[in-house]
């Protein structure tokens, strides 16, 4: 995942991340998530989080990741966050 996710980084602007099949996030998968925010931002790429639940929202609000995530709804609102 972490190699697709690098060639992804470097084709794209922007990666939306659909969260609609994940329900909660372990110590693992912070890790990982930071992990592919550093490497976005090595190739000036923007990522967003799309179907967000309230429970993941929350995990994010705790770990302070929501003031670096924009985590939203519907895509196209997490890519238009990059030119603002």
């Amino acid at each position: 995942m972490d190699a697709e996710f690098r060639r992804q980084a470097r084709r794209h602007q922007a990666i939306v991340i659909d969260c609609s099949q994940i329900s909660t996030l372990n110590s693992t998968g912070t890790g990982r998530l930071v992990s592919w925010l550093r490497e976005a931002a090595i190739h000036n790429v923007h990522v967003g989080m799309t179907n967000v639940t309230p429970t993941l929202r929350a995990m994010f609000d705790l770990t302070s990741l929501s003031a670096v995530l924009p985590a939203t709804v519907a895509a196209p609102q997490a890519t238009q966050n990059r030119a603002a």
